[in-house]
């Protein structure tokens, strides 16, 4: 049903028709609920066919408003950060961007933004517009042409595409991933010709089967600047007075820019050199509608003064020039301007005596009444309602809803049809629809009704956005000087790949150096047998030739060996115990899980449900749930407690700290409140007469979930019937808490929670022996961090803190070393008097530094000084600023966790990455600060950072005696040692393979002109390594074509050696050679054959192939036809092996 022809029916609509059509205006609008507004404003634009400009009071207002509507823009203001950054997040332009491109070539149809946002300066529209860059099929473009005005739209030139505002060129294929879009676009050329256009993954760099016929480019940066533009900015910043040399020293690099016509960091804090126009000039027809017109000038002159007041201490110190002042546009002479157009002001009580209205109009609408679930209630209001003639439309957000809700009206007796068409009720009817609404409204004169989520369920379920993650193969980030790990060799330095000619044949080799500078080249494919060194500091190298390797992987091995004995012992004895096995959810359940205010992630209904399938078997359960903070681990936890309470059975909630304590205590309170569980929380914080009255209560079954830290191990608690137990952050106990722990193992459901992930090679090594469940989709209301890279200063701190303490806000203030802290603080005094500061350092006593982290939670510090000790479990919504000192010192997973702390609530958060003035800081530290400003999840930033943290993560999970053992012989060794313990333990036989080589006289290597990116070319000397099978042939065939062009016959020949030596290893042979147009195939020395079988295939191939009785044998293989014909025999022989286990 489209709720914008119900309004344009209205009486009072066409009223609002009749004024505009006089042009009495301004208008005054009264009697508009919120939720109503964005419908209204759609009516409006398609009635006069045209779009709407609706200027909100906040960045909040206008973003709550675009998600009311369909075809709306929420165009975000400007982030500012008047100092000058090295490097600066950008998401908030790229939204910007994407938003006034739909704008102006009409895919959106309404723009909602803050008057802020409306007194941005904008380039002039005929500039963005020439910025965006149409493809056709079959269109003829210059694709380096082509790549360079990308570069200048603001693109970043790289090897491979992985995120917005990237863009690469291979070849015949052109890739390039736009602002906004969902996906980045591959054009693949023929010459000159665009061939095809495609979507593409960017994390697999596969393209999508669907065809575009053409495709529209936006530019990379907001102020896109025509020549003529850039030239006026350039001498603005040549001939504008500067207050200091340091000043006049960027404004001649600024100039430098402009002149050579590139984007710099800091333009948008210059905006008015070169830039005039406003969104008014994008849309030149559009309805402009003020939100409370009285209020919102109100708020921006308190906006207008706040910036001000940033300013004038920065042109006091000489950081910023006088002409900044004018950076935004008045809103007075855009309000002038917006009267020339049809302008509308949506009042409540008082119109605006400045807008100087000339009409008003009144609407008698209301909000609907929110019935939050109680269904009983909502059918009264129904049947109340349908008695005096109303009609009611029931938006549910889905069919599932649509169907259950008509049903349980039809229960109460009130006929409710599911309408899928979107026919609108009769009078005295009422209907659900499938479609969403947020929230409903009321026509009063029309008595006709809206109920939306919100006003039936008490919400409007929030939409999680799935994030889409790479696997653990950081193999692609090899660079020269890395250390590498070779199974024979051991630890060696990765110095490059290098292309060596032997006998006219050319191939690429992977040079690596050992101890003493022994040098070793190993064929490229052979590179299966090398991984990247993850997992400790080691960076001793092996000698070649000695026994220093050997030995330390047969110690590994040995430990790793009994490390999975000890675990599948564990888990056998726990299968052979019998639990309580749990009925199958009631209709309680079922309604605790629908009062989940969010739509579930796949990871945690996928987790939910094996946790339920655990606690229905009869079967302990002892399952390990991973999921970074605020990823939703405690909802499966809550959901497994509610089943256990619901069979009257008593759950524990253990957590290492106080403050965990706390915080679970309140969100169980929160989500248990309506089913009558009593829930209870014990520690140091609790007196002891509370504590004795809640012991009683476990004891006599009155109390059914209790939350608490290492207290809940002490002897006299006691339990009438424990159920399940819930540890969060196992790893964080004492060995003595540990111990008491295995001991409640036995006899009770166990579900640890982790936010430290693992890798998913380890998970995959450790099935079978370890039940494990993994959430990896962030929550959508966590918003990424403004992110800068900037000098440190006593200003910036001032202004950073003093922003976040107006709004009621809290700020980490991070340095890496204890030493500084003393100048830090005396920092803070200096600049921040009037801030309540606490310290915080990992060399504090356990229960002071925890007094601390409680009063800062309390909200009795407004800064935390603390070096990296920062609680990862806790969530703290009211700190939403991070000020990182020395920041170019810090590794990127740190970096990446530190950012982390904050963006936790939906408010606009900020991370200041700082380093000293005058610091000469590395190239490899600016890239590191730079990618984790710009930073994104499908960067290789993000993967770097997440290996990191999952190699500790295996740490944490399997204790510091394996992360020594891992060290040794690095992360990817120390899996496969695992994997094969595992099967040797469960008696699984594996297929047998040698380790072969193959040396047939062609030329296989992969060109550095087909792919210039070295990471890249290892990347898919790695893929092809790993071809087993013809299938896995033509995908990798498929992988190069799609992403490189044409495959060079040198790349092919590499594929094919690839399948000999895959085939050739399966048959025992260990060595593939030519013999003139023929091949010698020998066999290893440990290789056991079937002779009855083997000879009854040679029979079958008696002029290609003879038997050589060697030691060891060896087959000459003389092929009629084509090499094909080589692998057909090689796998015939495979079938000859006698097959044993191979570790």
């Amino acid at each position: 049903m489209r709720i914008t022809e119900q309004i344009a029916k209205l009486e009072e609509f066409a009223g609002l028709k009749q004024i505009i059509r006089a042009g009495d205006l301004p208008c005054s609008v009264f009697g508009v609920p919120d939720c109503m507004k964005p419908h209204l404003a759609k009516t409006l634009s398609e009635v006069f066919a045209g779009p709407v400009i609706f200027v909100c009071v906040s960045d909040e207002k206008a973003q709550y408003y675009s998600q009311l509507i369909s075809a709306s823009a929420y165009i975000p203001k400007r982030p500012l950060q008047l100092r000058s950054s090295v490097a600066r997040s950008r998401d908030a332009m790229f939204a910007r961007i994407d938003s006034l491109s739909r704008l102006i070539c009409g895919a959106a149809k309404t723009a909602f933004l803050s008057a802020e946002s409306f007194r941005a300066r904008l380039v002039a529209k005929e500039d963005f517009e020439e910025a965006h860059i149409t493809i056709r099929k079959d269109g003829v473009y210059d694709p380096e042409e082509l790549i360079g005005r990308l570069v200048l739209s603001g693109y970043e030139r790289v090897g491979a595409v992985e995120t917005a505002g990237q863009t690469a060129r291979r070849g015949e294929i052109l890739d390039v991933f736009c602002p906004g879009d969902g996906a980045p676009y591959r054009i693949e050329f023929f010459d000159d010709t665009v061939e095809s256009i495609s979507e593409f993954d960017p994390l697999t760099q596969r393209r999508s089967k669907k065809k575009l016929e053409e495709i529209k480019i936006k530019p990379a940066v907001e102020l896109v600047l025509s020549k003529e533009a850039a030239r006026a900015g350039a001498e603005y910043f040549e001939t504008a007075k500067t207050p200091g040399p340091a000043l006049s020293l960027k404004f001649s690099e600024y100039a430098s820019n402009l002149r050579k016509a590139r984007f710099f960091e800091d333009m948008e804090n210059y905006a008015y050199a070169f830039c005039s126009s406003s969104i008014l000039d994008y849309l030149p027809r559009a309805i402009v509608i003020f939100d409370e017109y009285k209020y919102l000038s109100e708020e921006d002159k308190k906006t207008s003064d706040a910036f001000l007041k940033r300013l004038d201490p920065m042109l006091e110190s000489r950081e910023a020039a006088e002409d900044q002042r004018s950076l935004y546009l008045s809103l007075t002479d855009l309000t002038a301007q917006a009267k020339k157009h049809i302008l509308l002001d949506f009042c409540t009580v008082d119109k605006s005596p400045a807008l100087g209205a000339v009409s008003e109009t009144c609407f008698n609408a209301r909000a609907a009444v929110p019935f939050n679930r109680k269904i009983e209630l909502l059918k009264e209001e129904i049947r109340s309602r349908l008695k005096n003639g109303w009609r009611i439309c029931l938006f549910c957000g889905g069919i599932r809803n649509a169907e259950k809700l008509s049903s349980e009206l039809s229960d109460g007796g009130i006929f409710a049809p599911c309408v899928r068409e979107g026919r609108e009720p009769m009078p005295g009817e009422a209907v659900t629809y499938p479609e969403s609404l947020k929230s409903g409204f009321e026509l009063v004169s029309k008595k006709l009704c809206f109920f939306g989520e919100n006003e039936i369920y008490g919400r409007a379920k929030k939409k999680i956005r799935p994030a889409r993650r790479s696997g653990t193969d950081f193999f692609s980030d090899l660079k020269s000087g890395d250390i590498i790990v070779h199974e024979a060799h051991g630890k060696g330095r990765f110095l490059g790949l290098t292309t060596r000619e032997v006998m006219g044949i050319s191939r690429d080799y992977m040079e690596i150096e050992y101890r003493d500078g022994d040098r070793l080249f190993i064929p490229t494919d052979q590179i299966d047998r090398v991984q990247k060194y993850l997992g400790g500091e080691g960076e001793r190298l092996s000698k070649l030739g000695g026994k220093e390797w050997s030995a330390a992987k047969e110690r590994v091995k040995k430990s790793v060996k009994a490390l999975a004995e000890d675990l599948l012992s564990i888990y056998s004895e726990r299968a052979r115990r019998k639990g309580h096995k749990y009925g199958a959810d009631t209709v309680w359940q079922k309604q605790f899980e629908e009062n989940f205010p969010y739509e579930e992630t796949e990871g945690q209904l996928k987790s939910i449900e094996e946790v339920k399938k655990d606690m229905q078997s009869d079967s302990i359960m002892d399952r390990l749930l991973l999921g970074d903070v605020g990823y939703g681990k405690t909802e499966v936890a809550m959901r497994a407690c509610f089943k256990a309470v619901m069979e009257g059975r008593q759950c524990a909630v253990l957590v290492p700290t106080t403050l965990l304590a706390r915080q679970h205590y309140h969100t169980f309170l929160g989500r248990f409140s309506d089913f009558g569980v009593k829930t209870e929380m014990i520690s140091r914080f609790v007196s002891d007469a509370e504590q004795d009255r809640i012991l009683r209560g476990l004891k006599d079954g009155t109390v059914d979930i209790v939350i608490g830290t290492h207290r809940l191990l002490s002897g006299d608690v006691e339990y009438k019937d424990l159920g399940l137990l819930i540890i969060d952050e196992e790893q964080r106990f004492g060995v003595s808490h540990k111990e008491r722990i295995k001991d409640l193992k036995r006899t009770v459901d166990v579900l640890t929670l982790s936010a430290t992930p693992i890798p998913r090679t380890l998970q995959m090594s450790l099935t079978g022996i370890r039940d494990m469940s993994v959430i990896d989709t962030p929550p959508e209301e966590r918003k990424p961090p403004e992110s800068y890279v900037l000098e440190y200063s006593g200003q910036l701190l001032k202004e950073a803190i003093t922003k976040e303490m107006e709004r009621g806000g809290q700020t980490y203030f991070v340095c890496r070393r204890i030493g500084v802290m003393d100048k830090l603080l005396a920092d803070l005094k200096t600049y921040v008097p009037e801030a309540r500061v606490a310290s915080a350092h990992g060399q504090m006593d356990e229960k002071a530094l925890e007094n601390v982290m409680v009063g800062f939670v309390g909200g009795e510090y407004d800064v935390l000084l603390c070096t990296t000790i920062i609680e990862s479990g806790i969530d703290i919504p009211s700190v939403n600023t991070i000020i990182i000192y020395e920041a170019d010192k810090f590794g990127l997973a740190q970096l990446y966790q530190l950012k982390g702390r904050v963006g936790r609530a939906s408010a606009n958060s900020y991370a200041y990455l700082t380093f000293i003035p005058g610091t000469h800081m590395t190239a490899e530290a600016r890239k590191r600060l730079r990618t984790i400003a710009e930073f994104t999840e499908l960067g290789a930033g993000f993967k770097i950072a997440m290996r990191d943290l999952e190699i500790r993560g295996a740490g944490n999970l399997l204790g510091p005696e394996q992360s020594g053992q891992m060290a040794a012989v690095g992360y990817d060794m120390y899996c496969r040692l695992m994997r094969e313990a595992v099967a040797e333990i469960r008696g699984q036989r594996s297929e047998y393979k040698s380790d072969t080589s193959v040396e047939i006289n062609i030329n296989a290597y992969i060109p550095s002109e087909f792919i210039a990116d070295e990471g890249q070319r290892i990347e898919i000397y790695k893929k092809i390594a790993a071809v087993e099978d013809l299938a896995g042939a033509k995908q990798i065939r498929e992988e190069i074509a799609d992403r490189y062009g044409h495959v060079l016959k040198p790349v092919e020949n590499l594929i094919l050696i690839s399948l000999i030596k895959s085939f050739a290893s399966k048959a025992g042979i260990v060595s593939v050679t030519r013999n003139g147009r023929g091949f010698i195939l020998k066999y290893g020395a440990e290789t056991r054959l079937n002779v009855k079988r083997l000879l009854e295939v040679l029979k079958r191939y008696e002029n290609e192939a003879q038997l050589r009785f060697a030691d060891p044998p060896f087959i000459a293989f003389n092929p009629a036809g084509r090499t094909a014909d080589l692998l057909k025999f090689l796998r015939d022989i495979s079938r000859c092996i006698i097959r044993r286990h191979k570790v």
